[in-house]
Order: C-alpha cells, then sequence, then structure tokens
C-alpha cells in the first residue's frame, strides 16, 4: 500500500500509477472476508484530498455476471460503487484520522449520484479510482466525531459517479448506552401534530386494497397508500404528471400552475431538466451553507436569549430560512419584503382564494423572471447567475422560461416548505422531551432523529400530486386502467406498518427502507439536501445554544394556534422559553 503524501499537481488519477495486486486487510474497512474487500490502495495528497484504488469483482455477493447469456448483456451493479464508497470512508477515517477500531459508527446520510447508467464492463477485472474530499469536519467541543466525504469515483479512467457522505463515530460504551437509553416517543402524543385530508374519501383504502378519492377538482382518483404501490407509481414514466396541469385536469390545487415547474414535467423533459441542478442541489453542493446558516441562527438566537420568552417560530426560524435562501439564490435580502408576501400567499391559500392565489402566483413568477432576463439585480455567485450562465450545458439549453421554473420551485421550496417542516419538527422535539434531550446529548444523532421525524411530517392537506395512466399499471391489489387517475399517498405509506413497525412510533434507530416524503425516482424533492441541511444545522446549533429549551407554560400545545392552507399547515407561533439556573 503507498501511503503516499504527493503534491496535487502531480496526482495522476490512472490505473497505471495504483497498486491492484493485492486486497488491503479486511479489518480495514469492517469486512468479514477478504473476498468482500474492494480497496488495495490509498495516497494522502494533503489532509483535506485522499485517492483510493480498488477493483470491481466479476463474481460477488453483490454482483454475479454469470446469469449474462450475451457478453454485451453484462453490466456493473452500481451498489459496488457504494460498497466501494463505504470502504473509502472506513479506510480514510481509520488510517489518517486515528479512529480506534472499536468505535461505532453512524451513517448519518448520504446523497449520491450516478453519471454512467451502464457502467463500463470488460472481460477482465474493472479498476476503480475513488477521489476523495474532506468537506467538513464535524466536532464536539474540541474532539473529532465525524467527517463528510465528497467522493468522485472514476472506472477504467471514466468518471462514473460522485457521492457525498456524512458519517459519525463514538465509542464504544457511549453507543451501547445510547442504544439502551435511545428515546422511543408515540407519535400520538404530539396535539395536533396531523392535519385533515383535502380530499373526499369514496371507498376507503387499506394497504391491502386501493380506494376511491374525490380531488379538490372533483374528479375521482384512485386512493393508493400501501408503500411499495406508491413507490411503484412515482417511479413509473407511465404515470404522468402533465395532463393534471390541464385545464380541467384532476388536481388537488385549485388552481393552474406554470407549466415548467418540476413538478409538472415528465420523462424525458424532467430528466434533462434535473439533470442541470443535480449537482448545486446534492448534499456536497450545498455545503458552502453550513457555516453561514450556523452564524445566522447564533446572531438570531443573541437577540432573543436576554427575553424570558420568545417566537421559535417568528424570532429564529422564519428569519432562517429566508435568508440562506436569498443567500444561495443571489437574491438581495431587502427583496424578502416584496417576494414573501407572494410567497406565503401562494403556499397558504385555501380554495376560496383561487383569484388571490392566481395574483401572486403570476407576480412571483414575473419577478424571478426579470431576475433572469436581468432586469434586476443579484449576486453573481448565487444559483441564479450560475443557472442563466451555465443554460447552455444543457441539451438543447434552457430558456428563460425554463430556468424562471426551476427558481420558481427553489424560491417557493426552499423558504416556506422548510420552514415548515422545520417548525413541526422543533414542536414535535420540544413535544416530546426525550427526544430533545436525545440530540441535546448526542448531536451526532441529530439526522436520524429529524429523518425519523420528517418521515411522519405532512406540509399540508396533501402529500403528493395526482398522476393519469397513460398505460395500465398492475399494482399489488388492482391493475389500475390506462386514463384512470391515480393519488399515490406518500404520507399514509409512510405509516405502512407492513413496513414500519409500529409506524407511529417515533424511533430514530428503526430499521427500514427509505421513507417517500421527499418523493421517489424521477420526482424526488429536488430540495431535500437543503431542508435536511437546514433543518439538522438549526437542531445541532440551537440544542448547543439552548440546551434548557421548553416549550412555554404559558400556552398549552393543545391551544396552539395553527396556519392552515391547501399546501402548508404550520403552528402560526412556537413560544418558548429557557430554564433558568
Amino acid at each position: 500500500m503507498s501511503f503516499i503524501e504527493d503534491d496535487e499537481s502531480e496526482l495522476i488519477i490512472g490505473a497505471d500509477s495504483f497498486n491492484y495486486q493485492c486486497t488491503i486487510p479486511k479489518s480495514y474497512v469492517h469486512r468479514a472476508v477478504i473476498g468482500e474487500v474492494f480497496l488495495t490502495d490509498i495516497r494522502k495528497i494533503h489532509d483535506n484530498k485522499y485517492i483510493t484504488a480498488g477493483y470491481l469483482p466479476k463474481s460477488h455477493i453483490y454482483f454475479n455476471d454469470l446469469p449474462y447469456k450475451i457478453p454485451a448483456d453484462r453490466k456493473y451493479d452500481a451498489i459496488l460503487l457504494l460498497e466501494m464508497c463505504r470502504q473509502t470512508s472506513i479506510y480514510v477515517t481509520h488510517n489518517f484520522f486515528s479512529v480506534p477500531y472499536s468505535a461505532k459508527f453512524i451513517f448519518d446520510d448520504a446523497d449520491f449520484i450516478l453519471f454512467e447508467s451502464d457502467i463500463p464492463y470488460k472481460s477482465g477485472c474493472s479498476n476503480a479510482i475513488v477521489e476523495v474530499n474532506i468537506i467538513e469536519r464535524k466536532f464536539r467541543k474540541s474532539e473529532l466525531t465525524g467527517l463528510i466525504f465528497r467522493m468522485d469515483v472514476y472506472v477504467d479512467g471514466r468518471y462514473c459517479a460522485q457521492k457525498t457522505m456524512n458519517i459519525s463515530w463514538m465509542d464504544e460504551k457511549k453507543w451501547h448506552r445510547l442504544r439502551h437509553q435511545r428515546s422511543v416517543e408515540c407519535h400520538d402524543t404530539i396535539p395536533h401534530y396531523d392535519s385533515m385530508p383535502g380530499y373526499e374519501v369514496l371507498e376507503p383504502a387499506s394497504y391491502q386494497q386501493a380506494g376511491k378519492i374525490r380531488l379538490l377538482s372533483g374528479h375521482e382518483a384512485w386512493h393508493v397508500i400501501n408503500y411499495y404501490d406508491v413507490k411503484k407509481v412515482l417511479t413509473s414514466n407511465t404515470c404522468l404528471r402533465g395532463p393534471s396541469n390541464e385545464p380541467n385536469g384532476p388536481s388537488v390545487l385549485p388552481t393552474l400552475t406554470p407549466k415548467d415547474l418540476l413538478l409538472n414535467l415528465d420523462f424525458p423533459h424532467h430528466a434533462r431538466m434535473k439533470r442541470f441542478v443535480a449537482k448545486d442541489y446534492s448534499a456536497s453542493g450545498l455545503a458552502w451553507l453550513t457555516p453561514h446558516m450556523v452564524d445566522a441562527i447564533e446572531t438570531l438566537m443573541q437577540n432573543v436569549r436576554k427575553d424570558d420568552e420568545f417566537d421559535l417560530y417568528q424570532d429564529v426560524l422564519d428569519p432562517l430560512t429566508v435568508q440562506i435562501n436569498c443567500l444561495l439564490l443571489g437574491i438581495p435580502l431587502v427583496e424578502k419584503e416584496y417576494f414573501r408576501v407572494l410567497s406565503v400567499t401562494v403556499q397558504k391559500a385555501c380554495p376560496q382564494q383561487v383569484g388571490d392565489l392566481i395574483e401572486k402566483f403570476t407576480a412571483l413568477y414575473q419577478y424571478l423572471s426579470e431576475h433572469v432576463k436581468g432586469i434586476r439585480q443579484h449576486a453573481e455567485d448565487g444559483l441564479i447567475a450560475r443557472f442563466v450562465a451555465m443554460r447552455e450545458n444543457a441539451t438543447p439549453p434552457l430558456n428563460d422560461e425554463e430556468i424562471t421554473a426551476i427558481l420558481l420551485g427553489s424560491l417557493l421550496g426552499g423558504d416556506q416548505n422548510t420552514l415548515t417542516v422545520m417548525t413541526k419538527i422543533f414542536y414535535a422535539l420540544l413535544c416530546t422531551e426525550t427526544l430533545w434531550q436525545q440530540v441535546v446529548e448526542f448531536p451526532e444523532t441529530t439526522e436520524k432523529v429529524a429523518d425519523e421525524l420528517i418521515r411522519l411530517t405532512n406540509l399540508g392537506t396533501v402529500s403528493a400530486f395526482p398522476r393519469i395512466c397513460s398505460k395500465p399499471i398492475e399494482l399489488s391489489c388492482i391493475t389500475v386502467p390506462a386514463g384512470d387517475t391515480i393519488f399515490p399517498d406518500v404520507y399514509l405509506a409512510n405509516r405502512d406498518p407492513s413496513v414500519y413497525a409500529d409506524p407511529l412510533t417515533i424511533d430514530p434507530f428503526r430499521n427500514g427502507p427509505r421513507h417517500l416524503q421527499f418523493g421517489y425516482g424521477m420526482h424526488h424533492c429536488m430540495g431535500q439536501e437543503l431542508a435536511k441541511l437546514e433543518i439538522c444545522t438549526a437542531i445541532k446549533t440551537i440544542a448547543r445554544l439552548a440546551p434548557d429549551l421548553r416549550l412555554s407554560d404559558n400556552v398549552s400545545p393543545e391551544n396552539f394556534i395553527w396556519n392552515e392552507g391547501i399546501i402548508l399547515r404550520r403552528p402560526a407561533r412556537l413560544p418558548v422559553c429557557t430554564v433558568r439556573k
């Protein structure tokens, strides 16, 4: 193995310069047998950059090429690249950051972008290179407790994938204490957390049988709540969103929305737009925002900590999301007084406000269009300027309307959607004191606690948008004919007891598949990494600054006033106080 410190300018990402003759010891990457080890070499470039080398096996527990009868059909499974990245993260951590082999690791979060859907295959084993960048070190007091990696993966010299990986670690004693004392709360103990659905039930659905509902538009739709059925609908290219946004189409909204919004696009147009923004909205592409988030939260908390009681929603969370969203997009913060009136109306409108909703939607679209066309001034390092400058990278190039539609989704989702979920999660944490104490005492578990609460958190009265079948689709209980409308209920799918045991129990360490709150497949939420980053950063920072935070005694949670809308539903206030010692 080559533990070589090298000048970055001399770095050669090529097969010939690395050892592929033997693998590293299996204990270095937490594998049980040598045959499961992919890595063969490692080089340290500097303190924040490393290169690992390895091979992609022809036959393995994750992959076997024997079923392929025709050589041209042979393809590597992308899960091999995921395993190579996992081994890389463990290897680098042990060898260069002095983490003992007895330490217990927590997989906090990851983001994986596959650029080559068909990974190159050859008669011999393919060689793989992982270029590793440390993009953040995580500390608890002065102790290093975690790392965030960005890994660029090359197979036989071709750039195939990028993975951002967030891991933490702790000693064995602390790990076992955490597992023994882990917080398990019942969702039912949180007053008014769930909202009434925004549809009329015609035939009740079950997790074994689809039902029928009437949407806000008056159309009937198949109500699908089984986790795997919902997942299948979300990933199907024949369950179309576009027709639902046509005049007189089946909809959960009282009006049409811009046709170029990502939520209204279908394959292949949607894939073209999503590829254009993928890197900027990946975990690694957003990591630069973290220190800005921490600084903003510290300033906002400093302004209110002198008060015996303050409104966490109004004084901290609300100004935080708009400040970060403006920074990301490059919009001058002073313009929030204009566009926020529009965005709040769009998100919180009720069916009786159709006229006002259309007016505000049109004005908000026009506002962003003026930024895209250069009529309004914006920062040169924000996403508005970047998208305009990079429009030629899409095939065909993006026009003004398409860029405006992307930014409209960013402006609404990055501000109001994130604010709603974050406010409800803080409400849940403070209603369940053991969960709040867990993130205070074990901040390295914040991502898991937040993710479990996101699973149970609905934005408003709807959890998904209806699809129209262009072809029949077979679900576990029924074949839905072509032309019928399906409502894939993500909110109820995330509570499927066959997938999540005791689904209303808040268990951050539960074993189960990825929840569907951010969607799945082509229509997964573009801003999910931004939302998770902002929510987790807010929890960690506020827990550090105010570990004794609690809901005010002056207002019972049962009496909280909630802002109700079609898309968003959240507490209007979140009165809190700190215990004075």
